[in-house]
């Protein structure tokens, strides 16, 4: 169980690290120009938030399925 939560915690902060690079990124294209309608920005920012989210659904969903098969697999444990 308790790698289970390091996997977990290990990989939630990947998503946020990923997502701090990306907002930096974005912060550089505005000051140098790349980027300077508002809506662009808006729209990609958006973009790396969905991803983001979606990373991190993913992550709950699979943690929460190898959650379940554990305390299942416990259960069927029989006494020896």
């Amino acid at each position: 169980m308790s790698q289970l939560q390091s996997t977990h915690d290990t990989q939630i902060n990947s998503i946020a690290q990923w997502f701090s690079q990306q907002q930096q990124a974005i912060k550089q294209a505005i000051a140098s120009g790349e980027l300077s309608k508002s809506q662009d920005i808006n729209n990609l920012s958006k973009q790396i938030l969905d991803q983001a989210l979606q990373a991190t659904n993913q992550i709950k969903t699979d943690t929460n399925n190898r959650y379940n098969a554990l305390v299942q697999w416990a259960a069927n444990i029989q006494p020896t």
